[in-house]
C-alpha cells in the first residue's frame, strides 16, 4: 500500500522572505510639557513577518522640540512641534508630538471671574481676575471668540461682551427673550447650558434646554454677538439622554458630551438629529456637577474639566482625541470649585479695551481745560487790575486838574481884589 507520494521537482525551490507591507506605532499622536518622555513601539504587518522583519528606524524631523532614540523613547525638548516617524524599509508610521510650555494656558471661568493655569500643569493657578461688582455680570456660561472678544451668559439670558483687560464690559441683549421656539414649552425651565465658540468659522453657539416635568429637550442655537438674537439650528436628538457641553472640531463638525450615560458623540451642526458614538468615557470620566468640555484647534484635542469622582472627588482634567476616541487623565487640577467654563485663546489676540484711550483723552483735555479756564481767569483778572488802575489814575488826574483849576481861580480872585482896593485908595 502506497502511504507517501513524493515528487521531486525538477528546481531547486527557494524560500523568499516575505515582505513589511505596512508599520503600525501605537500611538499617532501625543501632548507632552517640555521634559516629558514617553516610549513609541513599532508593529509590522503582516505579523508573520514580524520575527524575521528588519529592524525599525526611528527619526524626528524637529530635533529642536522633539529627540527619539533607537528604541523608540521621545523625549521633549521644547515647545513645539514635531513629527517621529517609524521606518522599516520602504514603509513607515508616524506620529505628531505636540509639546506644550508653561506660556501655553487654559482659561477656567467661575461666576464672578476666571483663572488661567498652565494646561498641562493644571494644579498651579498662573493669574486669577475678578469681575467688578458694579458690572453686574454673573456668570453662567463664557467662551472667547476668534473677534477677540469674551462672551458671556447670565441666568437671565443676557448675552454680555467683554475685554480681557475689563475696560469694556457689555450687555448685548437677552438671548432667551428672543428664542423663536420659547413659545413651543411655556411651561418648562429654560436652562443654559453651555456658550461656544467655533474656532473654525468665528461663530458663537449657545445649547439651551428645557425642562419639563417629563421631559427635556435640548437646542443648539446660532447667536448672532452683535444684536443677541437667536436661530435655532434644531433639537439633539433623545439618543443623547442628556447634553451638557458642545465643542466644535470643525466648521460643521460638533461633539456632544451625555452627562447621563457619559458618552461622547460626534454629530454635524446641520443635522443634530443624527449622532454617532465618538468615545464611551465612563470609567475616566464621570461627570459632576461642575463641567466643561473645549476643543484646541492647534492641538486637535478635546479638554474636558470636571469632578474626579473615581479619584479624590477633586477638580481634574482629561483630554480626548477626537480622531481616535482615547481619552486620558491630565492631571487634578486646583480650578474653583464654582467652574462653569474652559476654553483655550487661540488664533486672534485679545483685543484691548478702547475704553482706556478714551478715558485718557477725557482726562487730558479735562486739564487742557482747566489749565485754559485758569489761564483765563488770571488773565481776566489782570486786565482788571489794568482797568482799575487806568479808572483809579484817571481819578487822581482828574483831581489833580480841578485842583489846579481851583487854585488858578482863587489866585485870580485874589489879584482882583487887589485892583479894586488899590482903586479905591487912589480916588480918596
Amino acid at each position: 500500500m502506497v502511504s507517501a507520494l513524493h515528487i521531486v521537482p525538477d528546481k531547486e525551490v527557494v524560500v523568499q522572505t516575505p515582505k513589511v507591507t505596512g508599520v503600525l506605532l501605537n500611538k499617532t499622536s501625543e501632548l507632552v510639557g517640555v521634559g516629558d518622555t514617553f516610549k513609541l513601539t513599532a508593529q509590522v504587518s503582516p505579523i508573520s513577518v514580524a520575527e524575521i522583519s528588519a529592524a525599525i528606524t526611528y527619526t524626528s524631523d524637529n530635533e529642536a522640540v522633539a529627540t527619539v532614540a533607537a528604541d523608540g523613547t521621545v523625549t521633549a525638548v521644547a515647545a513645539g512641534k514635531a513629527v517621529i516617524t517609524a521606518a522599516c524599509g520602504n514603509v513607515s508610521a508616524t506620529c505628531v508630538v505636540d509639546v506644550i510650555g508653561e506660556e501655553t494656558k487654559l482659561y477656567v471661568v467661575n461666576p464672578t471671574g476666571w483663572e488661567t493655569s498652565p494646561l498641562l500643569n493644571p494644579a498651579a493657578i498662573a493669574t486669577e481676575t475678578v469681575l467688578p461688582v458694579e458690572a453686574g455680570l454673573k456668570i453662567v456660561e463664557a467662551c472667547y471668540n476668534q473677534d477677540g472678544y469674551f462672551y458671556a451668559m447670565d441666568k437671565t439670558g443676557a448675552l454680555w461682551k467683554y475685554t480681557e483687560d475689563l475696560v469694556e464690559i457689555t450687555k448685548v441683549g437677552n438671548v432667551v427673550s428672543q428664542l423663536n421656539n420659547a413659545a413651543d414649552y411655556p411651561t418648562e425651565e429654560i436652562v443654559i447650558v453651555d456658550l461656544e465658540a467655533n474656532a473654525f468659522t468665528g461663530k458663537v453657539y449657545a445649547l439651551i434646554g428645557f425642562i419639563g416635568d417629563w421631559s427635556e429637550e435640548y437646542y443648539v442655537y446660532e447667536v448672532d454677538v452683535t444684536t443677541a438674537a437667536a436661530t435655532s439650528l434644531g433639537m439633539i436628538t433623545w439618543e443623547v439622554g442628556r447634553p451638557a457641553a458642545i465643542a466644535f472640531t470643525g466648521e460643521k463638525e460638533v461633539a456632544i458630551y451625555d452627562s447621563l450615560y457619559d458618552y461622547v458623540y460626534e454629530s454635524d451642526i446641520t443635522d443634530l438629529y443624527t449622532v454617532a458614538q465618538l468615545a464611551f468615557v465612563q470609567f475616566t470620566v464621570a461627570s459632576g456637577e461642575h463641567f466643561s468640555m473645549t476643543y484646541s484647534k492647534e492641538l486637535g484635542q478635546i479638554f474636558i474639566a470636571t469632578d474626579d469622582y473615581y479619584n479624590n472627588n477633586g477638580m481634574a482634567l482629561f483630554k480626548l482625541n477626537p480622531t481616535t476616541g482615547h481619552i486620558a487623565k491630565v492631571a487634578d487640577a486646583a480650578y474653583d470649585a464654582e467652574l462653569v467654563s474652559i476654553f483655550m485663546v487661540e488664533g486672534t489676540a485679545p483685543v484691548a479695551g478702547v475704553a482706556t484711550v478714551a478715558e485718557e483723552a477725557v482726562e487730558e483735555t479735562t486739564e487742557e481745560v482747566v489749565e485754559t479756564e485758569e489761564t483765563v481767569e488770571t488773565e481776566t483778572t489782570a486786565e482788571e487790575v489794568v482797568e482799575e488802575t487806568s479808572e483809579i489814575t484817571e481819578v487822581e488826574e482828574t483831581t489833580e486838574t480841578a485842583e489846579v483849576m481851583e487854585t488858578t481861580e482863587v489866585m485870580e480872585e485874589a489879584e482882583d481884589t487887589t485892583e479894586i482896593v488899590e482903586t479905591v485908595e487912589t480916588v480918596e
